[in-house]
């Protein structure tokens, strides 16, 4: 299975919790961000990152709506006793011990795989009598990208095409989430003009450096919220929002919940035990 998911308005989130028994999902975000879970860890998902889940492996979407993303995905499974179409069966459990061996669901990918999807989507929407072998040249080339762009591969870091300033400047931001800061301390950190840093990083991280604040602000609540048992008011101040209010409509322009229903859901017992309706 492939596709491909574009949207420009918030909308309800219908990732469901649900896992694929034998197969791997390899998602790419191509813009916007995803708030996602695997097991019993949460990752946000910025535009240009891999997602990928192990066979398996239950998953889902975080929060009741959806911010505007677009993103691609394939399903690839791996015979278990044969190879791969188009691989040896040496070359085909090299690959797949290597999708196993990823320990962060969300990581960078050293160029836009976006084509590539594209061609395998075109394969399987138009058929000719060229459709496999356009299916399986596109299939091994996004698998050779996603195992590259694996964190801990020498070679691959070598090649990353993202910036380190902006990395720099993310890290900095999430250092000092509950602090007020504007637009020159945070270029001050990165030894960048301020203008610069903002072409940078918009172009790198697709949005503004005020939006990633924004999110990184939320991203905090949400592990407060889910682990820590502080009043609403206290988590908004010791996030540097100006009153409790505030904080809950941003939560919500983010989330699509308040801070109080988050924290209802959030202590719900295990969402993942409802999986079982969403295997496939």
């Amino acid at each position: 299975m492939a596709g491909h998911w574009r949207h420009s308005r918030q909308r309800q989130n219908t990732l469901k919790p649900h896992m694929h028994a034998h197969a791997f999902e390899i998602c790419y975000v191509a813009d916007g961000t995803a708030d996602w879970w695997v097991e019993d860890r949460v990752y946000q998902v910025r535009r240009g990152q891999f997602y990928v889940t192990k066979p398996g492996e239950l998953h889902g979407g975080v929060d009741s709506a959806v911010m505007p993303r677009e993103l691609y995905w394939l399903q690839v499974a791996f015979p278990a006793n044969d190879a791969f179409p188009g691989l040896t069966a040496a070359e085909s459990r090299a690959v797949e011990h290597s999708l196993r061996s990823i320990t962060t669901a969300a990581f960078d990918a050293f160029s836009d795989p976006s084509p590539v999807y594209m061609r395998v989507l075109a394969a399987m929407q138009q058929p000719s009598a060229f459709s496999s072998v356009a299916l399986r040249t596109a299939a091994h080339e996004l698998l050779l990208r996603v195992v590259e762009a694996i964190p801990g591969d020498t070679v691959a870091s070598m090649t990353h095409s993202h910036s380190a300033h902006v990395k720099r400047a993310m890290q900095w931001m999430d250092e000092h989430v509950g602090d007020e800061y504007d637009v020159d301390d945070v270029a001050a950190a990165c030894d960048l003009a301020a203008s610069h840093l903002h072409r940078i990083f918009s172009r790198d991280a697709g949005m503004t450096i005020g939006d990633y604040r924004t999110r990184a602000r939320v991203a905090a609540a949400k592990e407060k919220l889910r682990n820590e048992d502080l009043s609403i008011t206290s988590i908004a101040l010791d996030l540097g929002f100006s009153s409790s209010q505030y904080f809950a409509t941003v939560f919500k322009n983010a989330t699509g919940m308040t801070p109080r229903q988050y924290r209802g859901w959030s202590g719900e017992a295990d969402p993942l035990a409802r999986s079982a309706e969403y295997v496939d």
